[in-house]
Order: structure tokens, then C-alpha cells, then sequence
């Protein structure tokens, strides 16, 4: 019997709620913070993880985003899960700070948060050079370049030496008579 009155006594609670006679749906809850920093050590976002982040579902994402606050300011929300939900984190300063999660109206969940960048560290020695690589294989042969300008023109240049004597040759000579005739008489 003693168990029959703790039903009825759920049952009235979540009457009461508004809830209606139906399972009663759980009051969001956070198990663990995990925060996402760039290369030089700032955080930038918040992987919030826990249950009962989302009023209603589908097989994927919550049907209505869960709003996320921190220190008082409203986070935007990337990506909502039944049992994950990330938000972007805006430039803060390193601190201790509450976050809250609101379910829709099934309820809302706080949490103390440090934030606190990551020191870098000075940039240490430059490492030892390493042994050089293998030779890589041969590149294709690249395109023919375009054709050059015409170069200026050149001096003249330096009489060259005299060339060797051409080869005799044959001449012929022609030799003409001229015939003279008896000499003559004077006519009287």
C-alpha cells in the first residue's frame, strides 16, 4: 500500500506541474563542462553534456534550442543534443562564472564555470636541423618559353686573314700576221 500512495503522490506532483497524468518530463542536468581553445590558448567554445536538454526531439536534434547563459550573458547555441549542447563563448576575462541551461519549460540547471585561457609559454630553442630528405622524383618538362627580343646589332668586326692562292689557270694567246706585199715603183 505504502507504494500505491507514493504513485498517487508523483501523479499530484506532476498534476500540479501542468504535466497531466503522463510521465513527467525530467528537469534538465549537467554532468560536465568541457571547454575548446585555439592554437594560442583562448577558449572559444563550451561542450555542455548532461540529459534532458531538450523539451521535444527528433531522432537528431532538439526541436527547441536550450538557451545557455553565462555570467549573464546569452551564449549562442551551434548544436543541440538531447545529451550535448555547445555554445560560443565571446572574449572573457579569466574568472570564475555561473552558467545556467534552460530546458524550455521543463527547467533550467546552473553551474560554476572557471574560464581561464591557456598560458602559452614562451617559445622555447629552435630544434637542431634535420637530416635532408630523399631526392624527389623528376619533374615534367615545363612549356617552351616565348621567343626573346632581337638582340642590337654588333660591330663590325676585324679584317680576317689573307686566303691561300687559287690554282694556275691556263691563258691563250692569240698572235695576229699582218702580211706586207713587194715594194713598189714610182710612176714617172
Amino acid at each position: 500500500m505504502g507504494n500505491l500512495s507514493n504513485r498517487n503522490l508523483r501523479i499530484g506532483i506532476a498534476a500540479a506541474l501542468g504535466l497531466g497524468t503522463a510521465a513527467a518530463i525530467a528537469a534538465p542536468s549537467i554532468s560536465s563542462i568541457t571547454t575548446t581553445y585555439t592554437a594560442a590558448g583562448t577558449p572559444t567554445a563550451i561542450n555542455i553534456a548532461g540529459s534532458a536538454f531538450c523539451t521535444t526531439a527528433t531522432p537528431a536534434n532538439c526541436a527547441t534550442i536550450p538557451t545557455v547563459t553565462l555570467g549573464g550573458t546569452v551564449l549562442a547555441v551551434t548544436a543541440a543534443k538531447a545529451n550535448v549542447v555547445t555554445a560560443t563563448l565571446p572574449l572573457l576575462a579569466n574568472g570564475d562564472y555561473l552558467l545556467s541551461l534552460t530546458a524550455g519549460t521543463t527547467g533550467s540547471v546552473t553551474y560554476g564555470l572557471t574560464i581561464e585561457a591557456l598560458d602559452a609559454g614562451a617559445t622555447g630553442p629552435t630544434g637542431p636541423t634535420g637530416t635532408a630528405g630523399a631526392a624527389g622524383a623528376k619533374g615534367a618538362t615545363g612549356p617552351t618559353g616565348a621567343a626573346g627580343t632581337a638582340g642590337a646589332k654588333g660591330s663590325t668586326g676585324a679584317t680576317g686573314p689573307t686566303g691561300p692562292a687559287g690554282t694556275s689557270g691556263s691563258a691563250t694567246v692569240s698572235v695576229s700576221t699582218t702580211t706586207t706585199g713587194a715594194p713598189g715603183s714610182a710612176a714617172s
